[in-house]
């Protein structure tokens, strides 16, 4: 749809300064306001001035406070935003003509964005159906650089845009926040890194331009029950569930429509003229980068004004404002621009140049439409996220059980491995015993000669001499027993016990080879089990990366009440992200205890390459 930018004058009351001026200026002002219409009456020299009457959306006198100007042009604004749609609020005007008090205001007086604020939070606190996520971003354009005023080391930021044709600062901080005191101390905070001095026409005078600017996430709750037509399971209720849940299962990703709008809310250094100010050294190269801008500004707001279709080309990029304003002048937002002027007669040219700027503007069409997105990187999906963050941590575990079991069947297997080579140089000692022939020399006879006889080692077959004379012993029978009742026959008990050497050895080998295939299997599933923990910690890694906001976001204080009792609040939230936390802190020891098992398999392939030489050495014997 089209809509037209919106256009207020808000006309200040005499300052000090101005009413010790002239005495013209105290008894009669140039401007005269009337309804939404304001009428110069003077000129500079003090003639008569006729023609010179503007109209716009609304005209607010000295008379009328901040508040005053919030309900009748601004709060239809923050509805929209808080809708979806991308709104603007920006003040314009000479310098020292109340921009800033207006935006800003003053602790007698709250300023624009202040209420802004809180009417955005009690928004939040009366809809029940929605849920909302708010983050907040500060910056200035001081001499044509972006700073980030919340965190001032970051300067010279670059502009983007997106595929869809969407503009934002790369690497501006942003800060989520749950209620309107978190919003204030961030406010706090960049108007100290702000840039301002004083001028001979104001004591607090602003350097630079400055954009608060303020992205609500919102997406329906969807609750069970009938739907609008009193039946359960109403069509409009299904196609919701099924944009929120249907691929869900698939894609562990959630799906449904969030709603993400951007309020900028925009305070322009003020136009300047060095015979006013006396500005002079740094001050003068800061009022001519201001006076730049600002015509730049009004450069795209003349193009975009002009009739016919063919406008040819907007110098959007002529400024780093105007470039960053872009989408907020003829594109996708509503905007309201507060012209603010002096009723002065000092200042007569000056007020008169901002009514043309303002009468130019309010002719621009915008394209405002509800942003809407079905699918990507929102924040609120990873909020979301956050409930499958117990199913991963649980994969986790059983793995982290079957590491712990994996590691506890190798510890058994290296055990039998042992017990197999104590048991293989047993068998190995005794076949050397059977298979060795000791010769010991005996002691001479009686009749002087001496004699050797073979010594074995099965006991009972070393009979002593009777004689003295070698070949004495009884012969053996052929079933292993002495004629005289002795020790069996030596061949016989050596073969049968060389047969039951060899049947244990044979029995060795066989276990052997089962540890060593069993010891195969466990290896392999190690191995699977090393490839399904590295999977999870890069998982976890993009977790930890995508969940660090949320982490920072712990010790915020909770934000007002939200409606029902099951409806999710951010206490709970913070309660949800400090489990988070600690399922973390449980992925990082199961991470440690993945190295040490990694630092374990050196070992025991070395233990492997033990058994199988051990198996080729039996195997050779």
């Amino acid at each position: 749809m089209e809509d037209h930018i919106n256009v207020a004058i808000r006309v200040r009351p005499l300052n000090q300064r101005e009413l010790r001026s002239t005495a013209a200026a105290q008894t009669s002002l140039p401007w005269l306001v009337q309804r939404d219409t304001i009428t110069q009456r003077t000129h500079a020299d003090g003639r008569a001035a006729t023609g010179n009457s503007f109209t716009f959306d609304r005209v607010f006198d000295q008379a009328e406070s901040t508040r005053s100007v919030y309900d009748n042009v601004v709060k239809s604004i923050i509805g929209s935003s808080m809708g979806g749609f991308n709104g603007t609020i920006f003040a314009y005007g000479q310098t020292s003509s109340g921009k800033t008090h207006t935006m800003h205001g003053s602790s007698s007086e709250p300023g624009i964005i202040k209420q802004a604020v809180e009417e955005m939070f009690d928004i939040v606190a009366r809809d029940t159906s929605r849920e909302y996520l708010v983050r907040v971003s500060f910056l200035e354009i001081y001499n044509e650089v972006l700073r980030d005023l919340l965190e001032p080391t970051r300067t010279n930021l670059k502009i983007h845009e997106t595929a869809k044709r969407e503009i934002f600062v790369g690497d501006l901080s942003e800060h989520i926040v749950f209620n309107p005191a978190q919003v204030e101390e961030i406010l706090l905070k960049g108007d100290r890194n702000r840039h301002i001095a004083g001028t001979n026409m104001n004591e607090r005078s602003s350097r630079s331009h400055t954009i608060f600017r303020m992205v609500i996430e919102s997406r329906e709750k969807i609750a069970d029950g009938a739907g609008e037509d009193g039946e359960p399971g109403s069509k409009r209720q299904q196609q919701q569930q099924r944009l929120s849940t249907s691929s869900l299962a698939s894609t562990d990703e959630f799906t449904g429509a969030v709603m993400v709008s951007c309020l900028n809310l925009v305070d322009l250094a003020g136009s300047e003229r060095v015979g006013h100010t006396g500005a002079e050294g740094q001050r003068l190269k800061e009022g001519a980068h201001i006076n730049k801008s600002l015509l730049a500004l009004g450069s795209v707001i003349a193009r975009l004004s002009e009739d016919g279709g063919d406008r040819g080309h907007i110098p959007y990029r002529d400024s780093k404002l105007t470039r960053i304003l872009q989408p907020s002048l003829g594109g996708n937002a509503r905007t309201l621009i507060i012209c603010t002027i002096t009723p002065s007669a000092d200042y007569i040219d000056e007020a008169l140049s901002t009514l043309k700027f303002a009468s130019r503007a309010k002719t621009i069409c915008n394209t405002p439409e509800v942003n809407e997105e079905l699918r990507g990187d929102a924040l609120l999906r990873r909020l979301k996220r956050a409930s499958e963050l117990e199913k991963e941590v649980a994969q986790m575990r059983e793995i982290e059980r079957k590491k712990i079991k994996i590691e506890a069947d190798n510890e058994a297997l290296l055990r039998q491995l042992w017990k197999s080579q104590k048991e293989r140089e047993r068998l190995q000692h005794e076949l050397a015993l059977q298979q060795r022939k000791v010769f010991l020399p005996v002691a001479a006879g009686a009749d002087g000669v001496g004699g050797t006889r073979r010594q074995t080692w099965f006991p009972g077959l070393q009979a002593p001499l009777a004689d003295g004379a070698p070949g004495d012993a009884e012969p053996m029978d052929t079933d292993g027993a002495a004629n005289d009742g002795g020790g069996p026959d030596e061949p016989g008990a050596m073969a049968g016990l060389y047969r039951t050497a060899m049947g244990q050895v044979a029995e060795l080998k066989a276990q052997n080879e089962a540890l060593q295939k069993q010891h195969s299997q466990t290896d392999r599933r190690g191995r699977d089990t090393q490839i399904a923990l590295e999977r999870l910690v890069r998982e976890h890694d993009l977790l930890l990366a995508t969940l660090s906001q949320l982490a920072e976001a712990e010790a915020v204080p909770p934000s007002p009440a939200r409606g029902p009792a099951d409806t999710a609040s951010p206490r709970e939230l913070a309660l949800i992200r400090r489990k988070i936390r600690a399922l973390m802190r449980t992925i990082e020891a199961s991470q440690k205890q993945c190295q040490k098992f990694r630092a374990q398999r050196p070992e025991a392939e070395f233990l492997e390459l033990e058994l199988q030489a051990a198996r080729e050495t039996l195997a050779q014997r």
